[in-house]
């Protein structure tokens, strides 16, 4: 019986121990768009045990990405930290990694993963963009202006960089850089309305309220439901002054987004 009884075990163990391979629906899930989809089919992948380590790696990635975009970003990270054992040298894990750490807030880990990224493909359009935003983030200006100059020198045409520099051009003060980058950004992607929002601003820094007041009402009309375009359109109103108007679009706004209060110079505005 003992004899049996080992035997069985040896048959049990090789059982368990078996490759289920990988089906052609599996990978197709783990390359599609939405997350859950991708989830279900990387696991399925990662969990056959017959995947190459190139695609094993491949199928972390993809599902490390998929958890990143349902916020979860724990599993997001384990996901990067095994495909970068898997393939110590792919820049693309270290930039998706770093992104993670970039949303949480974490930027000098989201910095050191940008880092190595580009030391590994200095081409990486995405790793400068990317670390463009985390000095961003920091302050750092001119170094992400110099990110922001590589990714669009790398990608010519590439409007998200474009409207990142004019925003950071903006915030060194060199208004009219700022407003020659978002508007090459706006004429790539006329629906940007966070992109004419921050044109708006510029212009109304220079006092320019006309132009101002053109790019909020051609983002309000884009995104109606959101509040920043009346706000800051009734920030513009009110230094014109134009009472009236910048009563209207404060009150809209603040009925969009409750956390907005009146500044204190609009009081004095309906004082007049």
């Amino acid at each position: 019986m003992k004899a049996w009884s080992v035997v069985l075990t040896i048959i049990l163990a090789a059982a368990c121990s078996r490759h289920e391979p990988v089906s052609a629906d599996d990978r197709r899930q783990c390359a599609a768009d939405d997350p859950d989809t991708v989830i279900a089919g990387c696991t399925n992948l990662i969990d056959s045990g017959s995947a190459s380590a190139s695609e094993l790696a491949t199928a972390l990635e993809n599902r490390g990405k998929a958890n990143e975009t349902r916020r979860a970003y724990d599993r997001a990270v384990a996901d990067f930290n095994e495909a970068i054992r898997l393939t110590p040298h792919s820049g693309a894990a270290f930039n998706a990694r770093g992104y993670v750490f970039y949303v949480q807030g974490d930027n000098k880990r989201a910095l050191a993963d940008f880092d190595q990224a580009l030391r590994l493909d200095p081409s990486d359009v995405a790793a400068f963009y990317n670390r463009g935003n985390a000095y961003r983030s920091i302050g750092q200006y001119d170094r992400g202006i110099r990110d922001f100059d590589s990714a669009i020198r790398l990608r010519p045409g590439f409007a998200d960089a474009l409207h990142m520099r004019g925003v950071l051009y903006g915030a060194k003060g060199d208004r009219d850089h700022a407003i020659a980058d978002l508007g090459h950004a706006i004429e790539l992607n006329p629906q940007d309305a966070t992109a004419l929002i921050a044109r708006g601003s510029v212009y109304a820094g220079k006092r320019d309220f006309q132009n101002a007041i053109g790019d909020f009402s051609r983002a309000a009309s884009l995104q109606p439901g959101f509040a920043d375009p009346y706000y800051n359109r009734a920030i513009v109103y009110l230094n014109m002054p134009d009472c009236a108007h910048a009563m209207q679009d404060f009150a809209h706004a603040i009925q969009l987004n409750g956390q907005l209060t009146m500044p204190a110079g609009a009081s004095a505005c309906v004082l007049k």
